[in-house]
């Protein structure tokens, strides 16, 4: 009897020993892991403390002198959008007067000119082959046909008198 109590000790031990040695590990491993965490994060959260600190220091002196300095850029980019846009159209209020004064064929020049002139954004999605541009210029298409429309009444109606 002895002999065999002693082969289910045996047996016991060599399954419990390791069984419990693998639980420690695990569980030792996964503490450590949590403590290497912990420690980490602690250590990203002072960090990141300390720089957001000098970043809002930085950020206060920065925007003083770039507000001045964006309200001068936009100044500028306005000036000269604005400009540009009021070349584009006199374009058009050019020919316009031009062509009222040659008859059918003046207005049949102002009809091919005003279509090129509204509707050469759709240009661009066809020539790039990515048709998903067609949203952004059919925008633009349309706000270039409603102000042609408008420039066309106006420069006609000066014109005329």
């Amino acid at each position: 009897i002895e002999d065999g109590l002693n082969a289910w000790f045996q047996l016991f031990l060599d399954i419990c020993v390791p069984l419990f040695q693998m639980v420690y590990y695990i569980v030792h491993g996964i503490f450590t892991v949590f403590k290497w965490f912990c420690q980490g994060f602690g250590w990203l959260l002072s960090k990141m403390g300390v720089c957001c600190k000098w970043m809002w220091r930085i950020i206060k002196k920065v925007c003083r002198c770039t507000g001045v300095i964006y309200q001068k850029l936009k100044g500028c980019l306005v000036a000269v959008i604005g400009g540009t846009l009021d070349f584009y159209y006199s374009i058009l209020v050019n020919v316009t007067t031009w062509s009222l004064g040659k008859g059918y064929l003046g207005e049949f020049i102002l009809l091919i000119f005003a279509i090129l002139w509204m509707f050469w954004p759709l240009a661009i999605p066809l020539l790039l082959k990515n048709y998903y541009l067609f949203i952004p210029t059919g925008i633009a298409s349309g706000l270039l046909t409603i102000k042609g429309y408008k420039l066309i009444q106006t420069a006609s109606a000066q014109s005329e008198h």
